[in-house]
């Protein structure tokens, strides 16, 4: 299985992205601010890299840089790193990404989720006797999830490597509790280590099953090692914050936080944004399980529960509950272990052969929508960030991206607790008719504090005709007065094909945030209709929200 398993996800990786007509891979590896924030370690470790740089990755911290992100994730890349550097001692350019740091990467993270599924079905024949039961879980726990995504495709992020360490932790620390062996113990111990380095907010996954431990053993070793074990990850962490900025510093992240009083769980369960169970919904039947796991192991049924939901509370009050662009909520990849042991316990209590058929039928078809759907995503017809359900109606079994290039709906979230001037303006009416340009709402930045400004859109639009609208947008563009620079940004003005297919009237709402923005701008709001065709446009209202830095 190990092998089958590097195989499909090394080839997964390297046909999606290399097999163009260029050299150039369909999908770059380090896009997205995440994957390289973990990689600048990499480099600035182990190349030399200069990591005090103005870059998306950093923040200030007196007059120098600190990486944002933690370095557990560079921990698992770096053998494989290392490698790629060997082989490409004659590399011109040495902080190039280039195809083979991909393909030894890749082939990294294929290893990884190898070794991640076997301790998967290693943890899951503690609660089931049938080996192919275990086996057929560990499976549609890769295939039938955004596991498989993240571990082939976006495999520089941290999920991966989480899922790999919380999952190893479960199982030795489970190991240890019941044989009392050494090896299991250090183990245990060395994946405490790795899920604080990697992301140390997941020490609510250690400690619930640490207490469980403790108070089982009648022992207070396990727990002083662990907290060992935790200190050390974390004083690392802060060793490499000391070197990159001169200074002690506890917090890496400016401008983001958490609404403790505000959590979005419905909207991170079942939101078509990004909802868990909509986009992975193979792990409805783990959740199902939980309460068969509570009548076989009730301590660890506790231990689990309480993780998830100390964990799903958490990752809900993060001010950006959607947690940018994605294919589903990747946050709960880490926990997936969890799931699957409820799978495992749903399907321990099936007694009847047609109801096992059942339900088996249901999880391929699943897995067998979980692989379109990553497909879906990677072609970019699943959009990675503003799905709604409308959308989701329209491309449901889609398979190129003719309707879903033609729908908006930017929704941006407000600030972290920011503090805005707003000025709103408005427009009764626009006909747009034979135009390709509407009039524009005019704001001028000269009381903008900050960099930033966002900008909330309302308006009703009515079809005249069929197919009118279908290639119109809305416009924000920034004029900077002084360096007479432009810059645009824009969205379609509808939700769904519906909207232009038919006569019709529907209002509509946008959220955009606006970055780096001058002071010195003037930034027009209007629509733009590129074949001047005939609709209009009433109740046309902007209001802007210009972000006041001596609050932040």
């Amino acid at each position: 299985m190990l092998l089958c398993v590097v195989v499909i996800n090394f080839t997964t990786s390297m046909v999606y992205k290399h097999s163009g007509s260029d050299a150039t891979p369909k999908y770059t590896t380090l896009n997205g601010s995440d994957a390289k924030g973990y990689y600048e370690y990499l480099e600035w470790v182990i190349s030399g890299k200069n990591i005090n740089y103005e870059s998306e990755n950093s923040y200030s911290r007196g007059n120098r840089k600190i990486l944002k992100y933690t370095y557990g994730t560079s921990l698992f890349q770096a053998p494989f790193y290392i490698l790629a550097q060997v082989v490409q001692l004659n590399k011109s350019n040495t902080f190039e990404y280039t195809i083979i740091d991909d393909v030894f990467l890749s082939l990294g993270a294929s290893i990884y989720i190898a070794l991640a599924l076997l301790m998967l079905f290693k943890l899951l024949l503690r609660f089931s006797l049938n080996e192919q039961q275990a086996l057929l879980i560990t499976l549609i726990t890769y295939f039938g999830t955004n596991l498989f995504h993240y571990s082939s495709i976006e495999f520089m992020m941290s999920h991966l490597y989480s899922f790999l360490s919380i999952t190893s932790f479960y199982y030795f620390g489970l190991e240890y509790l019941d044989s009392k062996k050494k090896k299991a113990f250090w183990l245990s111990l060395l994946f405490i280590f790795l899920i604080i380095a990697i992301r140390p907010i997941n020490g609510i996954v250690v400690l619930p099953l640490v207490l469980y431990i403790i108070f089982q053993t009648k022992s207070l070793a396990f727990g002083i090692y662990s907290f060992i074990s935790i200190s050390v990850a974390f004083g690392i962490q802060l060793v490499c914050w000391k070197l990159q900025c001169g200074q002690w510093t506890m917090q890496s992240y400016d401008g983001e936080g958490f609404y403790w009083l505000n959590p979005q769980l419905i909207n991170v369960l079942f939101s078509f944004r990004k909802g868990l169970f909509i986009y992975s919904p193979i792990l409805l039947f783990g959740v199902i399980g939980f309460m068969f796991l509570y009548k076989k192991r009730s301590k660890v049924f506790y231990a689990i529960i309480t993780t998830i939901i100390v964990y799903l509370y958490i990752v809900s009050c993060w001010w950006h509950w959607p947690y940018g662009d994605s294919f589903g909520h990747r946050t709960f990849i880490d926990v997936y272990a969890f799931f699957a042991i409820g799978i495992v316990s749903l399907m321990s209590i099936l007694k009847k052969q047609s109801t096992k058929i059942l339900m088996n039928v249901a999880l391929l078809c699943l897995v067998f929508l979980n692989l379109f759907q990553t497909w879906q995503f990677n072609h970019f017809i699943i959009s990675p960030e503003y799905m709604t359900f409308e959308k989701y109606k329209t491309i449901l079994f889609a398979t190129n991206d003719n309707q879903s290039k033609y729908i908006g709906g930017q929704m941006d979230i407000f600030p972290y607790k920011t503090t805005f001037i707003s000025k709103p303006d408005s427009i009764s009416e626009i006909k747009m008719q034979g135009v390709e340009y509407s009039q524009s709402i005019v704001f001028s930045t000269k009381e903008l504090k900050g960099d930033k400004c966002y900008f909330d859109v309302e308006y009703t639009k009515t079809e005249e005709q069929p197919l009118a609208s279908k290639d119109a947008s809305l416009f924000i563009q920034i004029n900077d007065t002084l360096r007479k620079t432009e810059s645009f940004t824009g969205t379609l003005i509808n939700n769904s094909t519906n909207d232009y297919l038919y006569h019709n009237t529907k209002s509509y709402s946008r959220k955009i945030e606006l970055k780096r923005v001058s002071k010195n701008s003037i930034i027009k709001c209007y629509f733009v209709n590129q074949n001047k065709n005939n609709f209009t446009i009433s109740k046309f209202k902007v209001t802007t929200f210009f972000f006041d830095k001596t609050n932040h």
